[in-house]
């Protein structure tokens, strides 16, 4: 995550398209299977589940 004004919102208020899914969340050191209700901080890398044609919406979203 490299965009400031998606820091400290929840996953469920984030915009992916419809056929994506957040799968897990590398913080640190730390390994996290995110909830709605998680919420997102700067330099988070997302493990996200797409198709081929959504690679590019999901990477915008959150550079």
């Amino acid at each position: 995550v490299e965009r400031e004004e998606l820091s400290g919102k929840k996953i469920r208020n984030i915009f992916l398209p419809k056929k994506s899914i957040i799968g897990g969340i590398l913080r640190g050191d730390e390994c996290l299977i995110p909830k709605g209700d998680t919420e997102l901080k700067l330099g988070d890398k997302l493990l996200v589940f797409t198709t081929w044609d959504e690679i590019e919406k999901v990477e915008k979203s959150f550079r």
